[in-house]
């Protein structure tokens, strides 16, 4: 998965980030600047996923956990999405190089 989302924190504007992996209970993110673990972040992608804690950063990439988790339902609509993203640029790769 590499999802574009944005992230605001109680002292930044929204940034870009990518969401590399994605469950109803939490998500690791790629992006800059990295939040501090313990901190709350705001994290959406189309739509609101909530607040969610640093529970863990590495890098440019960090671990963060729901304060409340998101709807299956919510979940699966985002990995629809992306699976047609992906699904789209493979034809259109395709179609460039036949």
């Amino acid at each position: 998965m590499f999802q574009p989302a944005q992230m605001t924190t109680d002292t930044r504007d929204a940034v870009r980030v990518h969401l590399l992996d994605l469950s109803t209970l939490g998500a690791m993110v790629y992006g800059t600047p990295t939040p501090a673990v313990g901190s709350d972040v705001q994290i959406a992608c189309g739509i609101g996923l909530g607040t969610a804690r640093v529970a863990w950063a590495e890098g440019r990439r960090f671990g963060v956990v729901f304060a409340r988790p998101i709807a299956e339902s919510c979940l699966d609509a985002i990995l629809r999405a992306q699976d047609a993203l992906v699904a789209a640029a493979s034809r259109r790769i395709g179609t460039l190089n036949g």
